[in-house]
Formats: structure tokens, sequence, C-alpha cells
């Protein structure tokens, strides 16, 4: 069965995006070596689940790294898909996702945002949280759960790793 695994960078504060949604505030440049980099976590799976405006976002950046995977983008506007392989999805439900993961092949990465993550997180569906956290403080933003209390007890750590570029990923699993 596949895993759905949020992989995901925060600032120290648990912000995902400035207030405005932007991430220049993240370093993409950040070496947090091979093995858990985004092209590694890439590799090892074929379906994204993201929200309408990290889509958005995403697209706005040009160019699309997520060429061979299948996206669904959750929106509950109407919206034109714009790259390859995506596919919108207007009435997720936790029916969707698990007949997701019951199909064969790799790992879906939930990509995000808060609000989405947060629906995940209330319905049991996130496997595993990778979360990346930057040595960077925000002070307001979009909280990894959409600024919004959560419950985590279900989740144990698998690892902690400290990187020499100030990074830290907290990794917990179901």
């Amino acid at each position: 069965m596949k895993k759905v695994i949020l992989y995901m960078a925060s600032s120290i504060d648990g912000f995902i995006a400035s207030s405005d949604g932007s991430v220049d505030w993240l370093d993409t440049e950040a070496d947090i070596g091979d093995e858990y980099a985004f092209d590694s976590f890439l590799q090892g799976v074929d379906t994204i689940i993201m929200g309408r405006k990290s889509y958005e976002q995403t697209v706005s950046f040009g160019g699309w790294a997520f060429g061979n995977q299948h996206t669904f983008v959750f929106s509950k506007s109407t919206l034109q898909a714009q790259t390859p392989n995506t596919t919108i999805v207007t009435d997720p439900s936790p029916d969707f996702i698990n007949t997701l993961k019951e199909e064969n092949g790799k790992d879906i990465w939930l990509f995000g945002g808060g609000t989405l993550n947060h629906y995940f997180l209330e319905n049991d569906l996130i496997d595993e949280i990778m979360l990346f956290v930057q040595p960077v403080v925000l002070g307001t933003g979009i909280g990894l759960f959409g600024n919004k209390a959560v419950d985590v007890k279900k989740f144990t750590r698998k690892k902690v790793v400290e990187f020499a570029s100030g990074f830290n990923l907290l990794w917990y699993k179901r």
C-alpha cells in the first residue's frame, strides 16, 4: 500500500509561507544531503497532491518539475490544469485518497498548503511527515496545518537529522 508523505519545509515558528503566500525566504540551495534531497524524494513518489494556491504558485515559477508524477490539485473553484499529468479534483474525500493509496506504485507526496495539510491530518490520511525546519523566524504566515490546532499524538518520531546548513529534518511516522 502506498504511503501519503507530507514532505515540506517550514520556518522555526511553523510557517510554510509568508502571509502573502511567498516562499522567497526559503533557502532552496541548502545542503541537506543526497539521501533527503528533493530529487531523491521525488524518485520515490508517483503521485502528488496539492491545493489550488500551491499549484498556482508552483506554476508561476515557470517550468514543471513533476513531469512523470500524476498531480491531483484539490480546488473548490474553477481551475484549468496547465501542466501535464494533472487532474483537478473538486470534491476530495477520504475515500478518494484511500483509493489512491491502494493502487500499485510508489508513494504519494502531500505537497500542501496548510489548509489541505490540516484536512489530511484531521482525516487520518497522512502516514509520514518529513519536515525540514529552516533556521529562520517569520513571525506570521501560513502555518503548516493552516494555523489551526492539531493533534499529532498518532505519530512517533522516526528520525531527527541535523544538517550543517542549519536545517533540521523532523521525520515522523504513524
